[in-house]
């Protein structure tokens, strides 16, 4: 019975190991960013809101600590997060702390537009019909908007704040 217990138990370490080791080392989703902010203090990319929900979606980063914001171009409240350990599921976003990819710089006092024929429908963002997100870089912040007035600002330094 001892000999049992210990045996299961060596297997339930092992099992848990390798989890772990397996889901430290996977690197994920990594996004794409359309921007970054001066000084790479805040990453943007854009997306499908969801595996059945083909809105198109905003999030933006901030890679010293992995914080997420995230908005669908309709939504009324955005959605925030922390991503800084890499995802224990093979579709999750990669770790964000610490993810500072090449992107296109938004220098302050520049604006940034996502246009779409039907933002319901990401596949026809473009850069041409309705303004689904616009997004303002400052020596303050970033503030981004969605089509409906809903967004954020992301503090230069520190803060943020949902609207």
């Amino acid at each position: 019975m001892r000999v049992f217990f210990v045996t299961l138990g060596f297997v339930a370490v092992s099992a848990g190991a390798a989890l772990g080791a397996s889901a430290a080392t996977y690197p994920g989703v990594k996004p794409k960013p359309v921007f970054a902010t001066p000084g790479k203090a805040a990453y943007c990319y854009t997306k499908v809101a969801g595996y059945e929900d083909t809105r198109a979606k905003l999030v933006c980063w901030t890679p010293n600590d992995g914080w997420w914001v995230s908005i669908e171009w309709n939504g009324r409240r955005p959605r925030t997060g922390v991503s800084d350990t890499f995802p224990q599921v093979v579709h999750g976003v990669t770790k964000l702390k610490g993810y500072k990819p090449a992107a296109r710089v938004l220098e302050f006092g520049r604006h940034w537009r996502l246009s779409c024929d039907n933002p319901g429908n990401y596949a026809t963002c473009k850069r041409s019909g309705v303004t689904a997100f616009t997004c303002a870089s400052l020596r303050t912040g970033l503030t981004c908007r969605n089509a409906v007035g809903h967004g954020f600002w992301i503090g230069r330094f520190r803060g943020y704040r949902l609207f």
